[in-house]
């Protein structure tokens, strides 16, 4: 019989379902019918939760009954298959706590799923928030078996209609009452926008990071990932008007996926985390994105710089900017600038030899140290862009240290799409991180640069299937990498990312938000 691909086209429906670990075939394995068991219920003054241990399946209610959520499944995902809560062959014992984590105060319920093969068990953490009309979500992974697991994604929530599920806010008739989803994109050149979704028969949204549901008088539903620091978060919803409704009402599908990596192993003993997924009521948009972002700080512990203002060629000169003219700039600004607050001057993109080989080219003949001190002199602070993960063919790190490199699954060396890089830093190789490490401390301990932009990410390192340690995934290591730089450059120093914010939060001074311009 032929092997299935259960990560791209498996379907799972109350009546018959799939799933395969790692260590089994990979072909569909029939089980059957959970049956309802023990219920167990956290309740605030806004919401009701019900688990039931025997079904391995949760229900989220409002205060007067109407549900929010049906039948929701928390799922873990393989290359060749899926380990679903609700398998009858998982042993599920329960324990309730309080969670006092900054931002997500409540009552908790825990439900471990225990494999009786001792292979992987999934354990749910709901919390009920106190003083919201939410719940935060997170799935952990742990692996019990002797051997490895490849995993590419977790999902602690899976609401789909198909599996006679769903999300049924703004579903109080046969047609939902949505009418705007505010989609995330993942980068600053993917800004997100709104979306009208009435009179769409069938519409599918993928949102990274966080979505929001709107209806007519302004309730909105704000899904979000409030932790990236293992996975990326993305919130998936659909619409599909063919379908018939659900007790009369036009449930919609809401899933909260996390992303590993392509190639991602958990080691045996080893646990991962899906990361935190906010599920919250709001009288309005902007209250309940407000309230996710402080959700997001809190638990974050983030601390808010002051906005920097400063001066940057790139809009104007791209990479054609010279030592002379970076310099000119900085003496008009500092006299006629500075007085109104603009005091750092930014050398962008164009100054080095070569991605990879930071050192001054011919247009900055004296050096990226001289300039610094050349724009201090003038009562100004200097900044510098690199792109740490960016490598090009000519470099020494591509021609001596090929054990740094990213590579394929296969082995083979991945090379990237860029016309002046070929390859991509591996940040999880100890080499290439100490590597990181020195180049950051050179360009502001003895440089003297004080402001670092991070550039070349989402093609570089974050492209990466698998790295030289693959039980490291794409937010980890790109986590590691800022890690490593923050503590070369200390905490006094400004760092910028354009990147995925969400990922970095807590190391990071800013984050990019506008596009490149012609």
């Amino acid at each position: 019989m032929k092997r299935r691909d259960f990560f791209r086209d498996s379907v799972l429906t109350a009546g018959a379902m799939v799933a395969a670990l790692p260590e089994a075939s990979g072909l569909a394995r029939p089980l059957p019918l959970p049956k309802s068991g023990e219920k167990l219920a956290l309740e605030s003054s806004r919401l009701r939760l019900e688990y039931d241990l025997g079904l391995g399946q949760f229900s989220l209610y409002r205060s007067d009954g109407k549900p929010l959520l049906l039948n929701v499944m928390a799922v873990a995902v393989f290359p060749w298959g899926l380990a679903l809560a609700s398998d009858p062959t998982f042993a599920r014992r329960s324990r309730q706590l309080s969670s006092n984590d900054p931002g997500v105060e409540g009552e908790q319920l825990v439900v471990e799923c225990v494999d009786s093969a001792k292979r992987l068990n999934l354990e749910s953490r709901l919390t009920l928030l106190r003083e919201r009309p939410g719940i935060v979500l997170e799935l952990i992974l742990n692996n019990t078996s002797p051997g490895e697991i490849w995993v590419r994604q977790s999902e602690p929530l899976r609401a789909l209609r198909d599996e006679q599920s769903g999300c049924f806010f703004g579903a109080d008739s046969q047609y939902s009452e949505v009418q705007k989803v505010l989609r995330h994109g993942y980068l600053y050149s993917d800004p997100g926008d709104v979306i009208d979704i009435i009179g769409n028969g069938r519409r599918e949204i993928t949102s990274v990071w966080n979505s929001a549901f709107c209806l007519a008088g302004g309730e909105t539903l704000v899904v979000g990932f409030v932790e990236n620091r293992t996975a990326e978060g993305h919130v998936h919803s659909g619409w599909n008007m063919t379908q018939p409704a659900m007790a009369g009402q036009a449930a919609f599908d809401l899933s909260g996926r996390s992303y590993y990596n392509r190639h991602f192993l958990l080691k045996p003993g080893a646990r991962v985390s899906s990361g935190r997924l906010l599920f919250l009521l709001s009288p309005d948009p902007f209250s309940g994105l407000e309230y996710y972002a402080e959700t997001y700080s809190r638990l974050h512990q983030v601390k808010l710089n002051p906005v920097l203002n400063g001066w940057c060629f790139w809009f104007y000169t791209h990479t054609r900017a010279t030592e002379e003219e970076q310099l000119r700039n900085a003496a008009f600004i500092a006299q006629h600038l500075k007085p109104y607050g603009m005091e750092w001057i930014q050398i962008d993109d164009g100054y080095q030899r070569a991605l990879g080989d930071w050192e001054a080219n011919e247009l900055y003949p004296r050096g990226m140290k001289w300039l610094a001190g050349k724009i201090r002199e003038l009562g100004l602070r200097p900044g510098l862009w690199i792109a740490p993960y960016a490598i090009s063919e000519n470099t020494e790190v591509a021609r001596n240290h090929p054990e740094w490199l990213v590579r394929r699954a296969s082995g083979e060396l991945y090379t990237v799409v860029h016309n002046r890089a070929k390859y991509a830093l591996d940040i999880t190789h100890p080499g290439a991180r100490q590597w990181l490490y020195e180049l950051i401390k050179k360009i502001t301990d003895d440089w003297g640069y004080d402001f670092i932009k991070i550039d070349f990410v989402e093609w570089s390192l974050l492209a990466a299937e698998r790295y030289h340690d693959p039980s490291v995934s794409k937010a980890q290591a790109y986590r590691l990498g800022f890690e490593t730089m923050r503590q070369a450059m200390g905490t006094g120093r400004h760092l910028l990312d354009c990147g995925p914010g969400p990922v970095t939060v807590g190391l990071l001074d800013s984050m990019r938000i506008e596009q490149d311009l012609p």
